[in-house]
């Protein structure tokens, strides 16, 4: 189930709170006190273009706050003018043996992911099935961990993370899977003299190979410089 079904072109969602635990229903899946009754909270599956994702607050959904994806091959290559901005998305705990995502981004779609808080998933945000897509000024775990925050798998397509993003409370910052190299430059990483850990050789939040993570931030943004 989803909470908003997106069927058009040129969408803007803005100003609302979108919350998968309905008082009215018990599912029995729970996680961080919520009982979690919705599969996602914005769900976009066909080849509509131009959505603006603005000013929300998403939560207490299983599988995606955000997801995106392009089923029909007529649609053309990619999804062209999906924006991501501001929304704060919190608790997707993937409870039915899979993953939950904050926001997932797959199958030729493209998005700006840009000023979000993005909190308590398995993935903070990730691309697959040859997505493609920016993700810039985010803060990623704030208040409860994600498992992991950008998670780029082997057959997406060009991600770039460089700028201004805050990974400092994580368990894992930016996983790419694929042999296409991810920009992540001038983020904060928890660790503003050694930068990450993984392949990093600091003590913040890991990255893994084929990430470029040089030059990182001294400190949180705004405040922090390369």
């Amino acid at each position: 189930t989803s909470l908003i079904s997106v069927a058009a072109n040129n969408v803007t969602i803005a100003g609302l709170t979108l919350d998968g635990d309905n008082a009215n229903i018990n599912s029995g899946k729970t996680s961080n006190g919520a009982d979690i009754d919705a599969d996602y909270g914005i769900r976009v599956q066909d080849c509509y273009n131009n959505l603006v994702v603005n000013n929300n607050y998403i939560l207490n959904v299983n599988e995606a706050g955000i997801e995106i994806m392009k089923t029909a091959p007529a649609c053309g290559p990619v999804q062209t003018g999906i924006q991501i901005k501001t929304n704060r998305i919190f608790n997707s705990p993937g409870l039915m043996g899979g993953q939950g995502f904050g926001v997932e981004v797959r199958m030729n779609a493209s998005a700006l992911i840009d000023d979000n808080c993005i909190d308590a998933c398995d993935v903070g945000v990730r691309f697959a099935a040859n997505a493609q897509g920016t993700v810039t000024s985010n803060v990623f775990g704030a208040l409860t961990k994600n498992l992991k925050d950008v998670l780029v798998t082997a057959n997406s397509g060009i991600v770039n993370c460089d700028g201004q993003n805050d990974f400092s409370g994580t368990t894992f910052g930016v996983q790419n899977e694929s042999t296409t190299e991810v920009d992540a430059e001038n983020n904060y990483w928890g660790d503003g003299v050694g930068g990450p850990s993984g392949v990093g050789a600091g003590t913040g939040a890991p990255v893994s190979a084929n990430v470029d993570f040089c030059p990182w931030l001294d400190a949180a943004p705004p405040t922090g410089m390369p």
